[in-house]
């Protein structure tokens, strides 16, 4: 059985991986969620990521620890939302080919349309190759 446990060291590794490529986001103050909590409300503003998302951070990192030989072989992703966003802005700036699983005539999907279309993409039967 592999031990699956995260370590600090894991996260600060992590951290250093993909800290070039993503923006230092804040903690927001809140007083509308503070007072009707009775606590101290703070907002972590991963919507000032370029894909508005923290899912960006897994993205980068999950595709750091490919093997650059494996890269060439492109990466797929099923997902249609943030994680689909984040998989390819992460396409386009580290130059790995890409294939998402977002129906990209659907309006909620248009960042991902963008992206996608930004990194040079084609769509294919409902989905955008790089």
């Amino acid at each position: 059985m592999t031990d699956s446990t995260i370590h600090a060291s894991d996260i600060q590794q992590a951290q250093a991986r993909i800290s070039s490529e993503i923006a230092p986001t804040p903690l927001q103050y809140c007083a509308r969620l503070s007072a009707e909590t009775g606590c101290e409300v703070y907002l972590k503003r991963e919507d000032l990521q370029d894909v508005r998302s923290y899912k960006i951070r897994g993205a980068l990192n999950g595709m750091s620890n490919v093997p650059q030989e494996e890269r060439g072989r492109g990466i797929v992703t099923a997902s249609a939302g943030n994680h689909a966003q984040g998989v390819a802005y992460a396409c386009r700036t580290m130059g790995i080919a890409g294939l998402g699983g977002a129906t990209l005539d659907n309006e909620e999907n248009y960042l991902i349309k963008k992206l996608f279309t930004a990194a040079g993409a084609i769509q294919l039967e409902n989905q955008a190759r790089i």
